[in-house]
């Protein structure tokens, strides 16, 4: 008897043993949890990180350079085929930031305080600039940039004495910040004309890089506010001779008739391109020159429109505005004038003045129609 007990003993310890073993197999087979999966990548997405100046650096591109100290003496804005900086705030100043826009500003009573005196609204400034990024980077068909910081100097001078500009530079893009001086004739205190046309320069520099100077001034200019009607009558009353070769290449611009002349045609460059297909035309010029080298985005303006010329330009602006060939224009823009769509600078237009009051400026119906727009009328431009 006790043998078979034993014997029993040992058979349901094997069998235990069995067990035991089965178990941890099971277990060990057993499939571990699914992580959880990586969301999907959008084969369509840009390959380049999202524009900005914070700590993370931005994605280098291909043939860019570093950045030399800016020096506004040798040339008025920032190349942009160099690589964006980080912005140095000046000592003494106070910065105030919103939404990633840091504004910078001498704290304490403006230079020389006038009866109209408007102190900078800096934090208005901020959320302004903000918005601002937001329109250029829709004009443009790009990713707004993150960050950005503005400088508000108290006076021309010391803007002037800090940058090294030209008497006529009302702000600068210097590839880190963009510097302005207060102006209390502004409601916000800065001139949103001066910020529209340094913001543009600032969104195309991180976007989109290295590009020929009279796109990256034309948008400038595009975006900065109403047509320059009369530098533009100016140029048509007296086209001369210009070579749109040279506006490839930033360069010092020291006379202002002379930069006045610059800004004209580049805008009209990119208004051209514009009415040879839309805003989209323009963001197909901005994708052939991302990523570009130098070498390749100066012969842009040659790929889009071979064999336009200045006087080409000068003749289809004539005919956007005096709906006139350019050698018309002179006899009319010689005499009164009315011109309508004046902060348009998609839509402006001119016309001989029908009649001839005394005044030096009045209104006229644009048209025949009762629902014509009205004019505003000189007897020179």
């Amino acid at each position: 008897m006790s043998s078979r007990r034993w014997l029993v003993i040992i058979g349901l310890a094997v069998v235990g043993v069995a067990i035991a073993l089965w178990q941890s197999t099971q277990e060990v087979a057993a499939p571990a949890p699914t992580a959880p999966a990586a969301p999907p990548t959008n084969p369509g997405s840009r390959t380049r990180a999202v524009p900005t100046l914070g700590p993370k650096p931005v994605t280098p591109r291909t043939g860019r350079i570093p950045p030399p100290p800016f020096d506004a003496s040798v040339q008025h804005t920032v190349d942009p085929c160099t690589t964006p900086g980080e912005a140095e705030i000046p000592s003494g100043f106070e910065s105030v930031t919103a939404q990633g826009i840091t504004v910078a500003w001498i704290p304490g009573e403006p230079v020389s305080p006038g009866p109209a005196h408007v102190v900078p609204a800096t934090i208005a400034i901020a959320h302004l600039v903000g918005g601002l990024l937001e329109e250029a980077a829709q004009v443009t068909g790009t990713v707004r940039r993150t960050e950005l910081t503005v400088i508000v100097y108290r006076s021309a001078e010391e803007f002037r004495t800090a940058t090294n500009a030209p008497l006529w530079a009302g702000g600068l893009y210097d590839g880190g910040a963009v510097r302005v001086f207060a102006n209390p004739s502004e409601p916000l205190g800065v001139s949103l004309s001066t910020l529209r046309h340094e913001i543009m320069h600032s969104q195309l520099h991180v976007a989109i890089g290295c590009m020929p100077f009279w796109l990256n001034e034309g948008l400038a200019e595009y975006i900065s506010g109403p047509p320059p009607l009369r530098d533009w009558i100016e140029l048509m009353r007296s086209p001369g001779s210009f070579d749109l070769d040279s506006l490839r290449n930033p360069a010092l611009i020291e006379r202002a008739a002379d930069a006045r002349r610059v800004y004209n045609v580049t805008l009209a460059m990119v208004l051209y391109i514009i009415d040879h297909g839309g805003e989209p035309a323009l963001q197909h010029a901005l994708r052939s020159v991302h990523g570009a080298t130098t070498e390749g985005v100066v012969e842009l303006w040659d790929k889009l429109h071979p064999r336009v010329n200045y006087a080409a330009v000068l003749d289809w602006l004539a005919h956007q505005i005096f709906d006139r060939p350019l050698d018309q224009v002179a006899a009319i823009a010689d005499g009164p004038m009315c011109c309508h769509g004046l902060n348009d600078v998609n839509a402006v237009s001119c016309r001989a003045a029908t009649s001839r009051p005394s005044s030096r400026t009045w209104i006229e119906t644009w048209s025949d129609l009762s629902a014509a727009p009205r004019a505003m009328c000189r007897s020179r431009w």
